[in-house]
């Protein structure tokens, strides 16, 4: 073999390598590109579901501002009651089981869907919002959902959801047996217990006890012979029947009750022991003179220093027919009992003993122009199911 034909062999040699070299950098330059350009696209669409999760978030506040923020700022930065939201939301016509949506301007709501369409910025994708509010009430409050949703021109969505729940705090009064501004005579031979002990039901250990609270005076009349297991709250002077200053009561002829203790524990059980006397106790006591008024220093519970009004009377203090119609039109209720009897205004109940039967022993809600007659005994009690209001005595 001669050296110039050697030599063109390794030069041809060479020229397939480069070849080869060359067609595999060509190819990994391709599957570079392939990888760069899915990258991209992948990039591209994440930061496209970042977009579309943060827009549908946008839908769902807007609503949130028109349903709610609106009607807070129009109280002075503070929530009114439940019944004034409700009222609200009734004038943006979204009722009781009812479903609106935001309208396409988004400062309002409508009853067919709407979206609102965002003109989108230099190589940004065309992006559309709605937003649909329900509404849910109950006996505690009501229930609001909101469900908002991001489109983008191709179909891809987004969406996102919050729910509220605005509810009354219930007031703290409805955790006592009987409960006023000026207790005297109403505890006048008054019993007053748990139904379960009352009827011996359960293990007497774990009867509750029943609270009674005289908010700003304590007047005892005369042979008081009252009974009571569980614990008296009194806020202002205690006095007996003369008007004049006194101790707790408790004892022969007094409130017989404070000597049924209560066992100390958290569950402030009560427990059968009349010869006890008095617990002092610094929680579940029998007796607390001078409870606090202010709610943290409340160290047994919630004692009201306020008693709400049935109806509400305005300004002037004073119910008149009007506002007396406007308050109790809606209660639903009955009072049931082994005597219920109501008379007309103005007729005088001339019998010398309380009626034993009547016509029929119970009342419904909205009786006005009477005053009521009503008895109950062990085996037939008193019984309040729902509101019942009654203008008279």
């Amino acid at each position: 073999m001669s050296p110039q034909t050697e030599t063109s062999r390794e030069r041809g040699a060479a020229l397939v390598l480069a070849l080869l070299a060359l067609a595999a950098a060509l190819t990994l330059l391709v599957t570079l590109g392939g990888l760069t350009s899915t990258t991209v696209k992948r990039a591209a669409t994440q930061r496209d579901s970042r977009q579309l999760a943060a827009a549908a978030r946008l839908a769902g506040r807007q609503a949130k501002l028109v349903v709610w923020d609106a009607w807070v700022a129009e109280g002075g930065g503070q929530p009114g009651t439940l019944s004034e939201l409700r009222a609200h939301l009734d004038g943006l016509g979204l009722g009781d089981g009812q479903r609106v949506y935001l309208d396409a301007a988004g400062s309002g709501l409508s009853e067919a869907p709407a979206r609102t369409s965002l003109t989108p910025a230099q190589g940004q994708a065309e992006l559309s919002l709605s937003a649909e509010v329900t509404r849910a009430d109950d006996a505690e409050g009501t229930s609001l959902r909101i469900v908002a949703s991001a489109r983008l021109g191709d179909g891809t969505q987004r969406t996102s959801e919050a729910a509220f729940r605005v509810g009354a705090r219930q007031w703290e009064g409805l955790r006592y047996a009987l409960l006023g501004d000026h207790l005297g005579l109403a505890l006048e031979g008054t019993r007053v217990s748990s139904v379960e002990r009352f009827y011996g039901i359960g293990d007497p250990a774990t009867h509750e006890r029943v609270k009674v609270g005289s908010n700003q005076r304590l007047r005892l009349p005369a042979g008081l012979d009252s009974l009571l297991a569980g614990t008296l709250y009194t806020r202002g002077q205690v006095l007996d029947a003369l008007g004049a200053a006194t101790s707790p009561p408790g004892g022969s002829g007094g409130i017989q009750s404070l000597g049924i203790n209560l066992d100390g524990t958290l569950d402030g059980a009560v427990r059968e022991d009349l010869a006890d006397g008095m617990s002092g106790a610094l929680t579940f006591a029998n007796y607390y003179e001078s409870y606090p008024s202010d709610e943290s220093s409340m160290f047994d519970g919630v004692f009201p220093t306020t008693l709400p009004e049935p109806v509400p009377s305005g300004a002037d203090q004073s119910v008149d027919d009007g506002e007396w119609l406007s308050g109790t039109t809606s209660m639903f209720g009955n009072l049931n009992g082994l005597v219920v009897l109501p008379l007309p205004s103005g007729t005088i109940f001339t019998d010398i003993v309380l009626p034993s039967v009547a016509g029929f022993g119970s009342l419904a809600s909205g009786t006005n122009n009477r005053n009521v007659i009503m008895i109950g005994d062990d085996l037939i009690p008193l019984r309040i199911d729902g509101d019942v209001a009654v203008d008279g005595d």
